[in-house]
């Protein structure tokens, strides 16, 4: 089925790119770039994002844009995203697939959840109809999540290593889509608290012991946060809410069936406006169902969301994020209310219905991505053209194949281009959300940086610099000693070395690698080194996945 969603849309050669895009393929191109020539591990951007040695390799997860970069080895440009999308609604079928029916021992109902939850518009236009990568894979994973909180609150607390999987691809996906998870965890907990006066201890140790896996599981991306970003004076994505769609959105978006940022289906929103009438409060699902209800209004501007803009709830950035925990929610309900329907036809009536179900939601989704699917077919104008040398432009709303594929890496970003510069770049006015033309052409420090200049004594100087994989060479003559400030974003393990010496890297006034040189030729080497430790927790990540996956077939066999 993943086949026949994706086939049409590869098959045209041409991707619609705005908006995100061009943030996560310049991050897949620079990796692909890395491995080609035999590095493993990418730090900072040499090849793309202007050649400024940005580090958002560090801080923002990119293991699921090493399968893009490596089938980009095999197959074009486009049909490798394309492939890489498949790759991903293909995972997130067959895991909630198998979440639902670790649930419910119910294979019908099932096969229902992983329709309704894979299916689901906005997860559609997370991708490909959108760009929303890291929230694209972290959707995935979120069943896993979900099931391993239920486990260890409600029904056997030694489930706990499927609590601590989850929640480590969520932290190998996307940051703050475990930021998410958390709120919802500990809404969860309370109710659980309030219902049942108390946790066993047994559970309470199930938790912890989860979250030290799960840590274990992850740890690289702890050790550069701690040591590249905490404290360190680097300034990430912005943080408010600036952007809220309206409950009104909302409802037309889904009952349209639109893959939008503010809608989640027209089944999904059935199940919304009728489940109190139908939803068992027997057990857990009334609960479940007054969540999907209030996520949904927490998503819209029925929320006074600009209450909340200087507390850590900011960090959202967009509401409709909660969309994702509304679905997962209502496919629950709506995969029992569903499946109930179906066991009440007729014997011969049912297997029809349920064969008819796999045609029906195709039907669905290529109406959801409607959108997407015009652009492709209307794209004659909007084809991306190679910019002139000095030519500047940011990349919205452009059409590409796989002969300019490479052209966009020479256009800015629509969204962080200058994410995870130096605070000392950063505040010259420039107010969260700022959109990425006026953040580096009305900020001169950013500017200068974007633009590769150099500068000696605080005067633009000539240079020649080669790329390397998170390094540059930098080739420098100066006729005296001389203070140095190159266009080289500086991060804590930022190193540089000047004719064979290993030389110490000060902090420009606009946050780049600062060098005090000699007169004459200088062949500097400016490039980033993580600390040790980095290495060493990759071999405890490795041996903690290795040692999880084997306690799971031990449990099974056990059996």
């Amino acid at each position: 089925m993943t086949s026949w969603m994706i086939y049409p849309l590869a098959a045209t050669g041409k991707i619609s790119a705005s908006v995100d895009w061009l943030f996560h393929s310049a991050r897949v191109e620079q990796i692909y770039d890395n491995l080609r020539q035999g590095c493993k591990f990418t730090f900072i951007a040499t090849t793309t994002f202007q050649h400024t040695g940005v580090g958002s390799f560090l801080f923002y997860p990119d293991g699921s844009l090493y399968i893009w970069a490596l089938l980009r080895f095999i197959l074009s440009p486009v049909k490798a995203y394309y492939a890489w999308v498949g790759i991903f609604l293909f995972l997130t079928f067959v895991i909630s697939y198998s979440c639902m029916l670790k649930f419910s021992n119910d294979k019908l109902r099932s096969f229902i959840f992983a329709l309704l939850y894979g299916l689901a518009p906005y997860h559609l236009y997370l991708s490909p109809v959108n760009w929303v990568i890291g929230e694209f894979t972290a959707y995935t994973f979120i069943p896993i999540v979900f099931l391993g909180i239920y486990e260890v609150l409600q029904r056997n607390e030694k489930e706990w290593p499927l609590l601590a999987v989850g929640v480590a691809l969520l932290m190998l996906s996307h940051l703050l889509s475990v930021a998410l998870c958390a709120e919802i965890f500990v809404v969860l907990l309370l109710i659980t608290l309030f219902k049942e006066k108390k946790l066993s201890f047994s559970r309470w140790m199930g938790l912890v012991k989860a979250g030290i896996l799960a840590l274990g599981l992850s740890l690289p991306i702890f050790v550069l946060l701690f040591s590249e970003y905490f404290h360190k004076g680097v300034e990430g994505p912005y943080s408010g809410v600036y952007i809220v769609q309206n409950l009104s959105s909302l409802f037309t978006d889904s009952m349209n069936n639109l893959a939008t940022w503010s809608s989640i289906g027209l089944i999904l929103l059935v199940i919304a406006l009728t489940g109190w009438k139908w939803v068992s409060h027997e057990n857990c699902e009334f609960t479940l169902y007054v969540m999907m209800i209030g996520i949904l209004l927490l998503s819209t501007a029925i929320f006074p969301w600009k209450l909340f803009n200087h507390t850590p709830f900011a960090i959202i950035q967009l509401p409709c994020r909660y969309l994702t925990y509304a679905i997962l929610f209502g496919a629950v309900l709506g995969s029992r209310g569903i499946a109930t329907l179906l066991r009440k036809l007729p014997q011969g009536s049912e297997k029809f219905a349920v064969i008819a179900v796999v045609p029906l939601m195709l039907l669905g989704y290529f109406g959801a991505i409607a959108p997407l699917t015009n652009s492709l077919d209307n794209s004659a104008s909007s084809i991306l053209c190679k910019l002139n040398p000095g030519q500047h432009q940011i990349l919205n709303n452009k059409i590409l194949n796989n002969k300019n594929y490479k052209d966009q890496f020479a256009y800015w970003a629509f969204t962080g281009e200058v994410d995870y510069y130096s605070t000392k770049s950063r505040t010259l006015g420039m107010r969260p959300g700022t959109p990425t033309w006026d953040a580096i052409t009305k900020n001169p420090r950013v500017d200068s940086i974007v633009e590769n200049t150099l500068f000696v004594n605080g005067k633009n100087h000539h240079y020649r610099v080669g790329y390397k994989p998170n390094r540059f060479d930098f080739d420098v003559t100066l006729n005296k000693p001389a203070t140095v400030d190159f266009p080289v974003v500086k991060y804590a393990g930022t190193d540089a070395i000047d004719n064979g010496k290993k030389v110490k890297v000060d902090l420009s006034q606009r946050g780049t690698a600062q060098l005090k040189l000699a007169a004459g030729e200088n062949h500097v080497e400016i490039g980033f080194k993580p600390p040790f430790f980095y290495y060493i927790s990759i071999i405890i990540m490795l041996i903690s996945w290795i040692g999880t996956l084997f306690l799971g077939c031990y449990r099974k066999i056990k059996k």
